[in-house]
């Protein structure tokens, strides 16, 4: 009776589907391109005003890039790499759509990066303060086991010449999750701001760059397969049934 027991657990066993390791815990950084605004500000009674003179958007991936000369033109991962696994998502849209970078679906060896961004040059009209703002967000679900680390960054850049035409001005903001370890999840989200001025009699050129970009490094362990762990039963169970036949054994006259 107990060897058909162990005989039954045995084939319940070989008949359990093979599943892989863990899957890898997402990483999300999202611009949120439809928030994306300018405002403008004259100073001492000027007139305030903005000019875009080139508008960029790009996509990287597994040391591959992909570029289009405008916001309006579609980026995915697939104009990309030939194949879409390493990323269940990696893909900025036409204007007003988000610019969206997601690690969710990769293989178990995780030391990859992948961003996506858009950058514009602009000429600043004379005694002109520009504002420009975008809501972000980033996050990381450490739910899963994950021998190392990951990050999710969100970030705005203005750079160009000085405020009075001079040397160089920068002001950048960024969103951030980075996250570690088991059972560490970090998240974040803001409006993202920054600001160029020009206080000159003459226009200034500055350039502009948004970025949304996910990195992990490390591995995912791997975990016993279900039909290892029906082997397992089934093996504990014939040692039980050889232990059953000693006792039998022994007890005999």
């Amino acid at each position: 009776m107990k060897l058909k027991i162990v005989v039954a657990i045995a084939a319940l066993a070989s008949s359990l589907p093979a599943s892989s390791a863990l899957p890898p815990p997402p990483a999300i950084a999202s611009i949120d391109w439809s928030s994306f605004a300018v405002a403008l500000k004259g100073v001492d009674n000027a007139t305030p005003g903005i000019d875009w003179t080139s508008k960029t958007s790009s996509v990287y991936a597994n040391s591959k890039s992909s570029s289009s000369q405008d916001w309006a033109t579609s980026i995915n991962a697939t104009d990309v790499v030939a194949s879409a696994t390493a990323y269940e998502s990696l893909g900025g849209g036409a204007d007003g759509s988000p610019l969206r970078a997601v690690f969710s679906d990769v293989p178990a060896e995780l030391n990859s990066s992948a961003w996506l961004n858009r950058s514009g040059s602009f000429t600043l009209r004379p005694n002109t303060i520009a504002v420009f703002s975008v809501k972000a967000s980033t996050d990381i679900d450490m739910g899963v086991p994950l021998n190392g680390s990951a990050y999710a960054w969100a970030f705005l850049n203005v750079d160009g010449p000085g405020v009075f035409g001079a040397n160089t001005q920068h002001s950048g903001v960024e969103s951030i999750s980075w996250a570690s370890g088991f059972g560490n999840p970090q998240s974040d989200s803001r409006t993202l701001e920054a600001t160029f001025l020009n206080l000159t009699a003459g226009d200034l050129t500055g350039t502009l760059t948004a970025f949304a970009t996910v990195s992990k490094n490390g591995f995912i362990p791997a975990i016993p397969e279900p039909r290892t762990y029906g082997m397992m039963l089934a093996g504990l169970g014939l040692l039980g049934f050889v232990a059953w036949r000693r006792k039998l054994v022994a007890v005999r006259p």
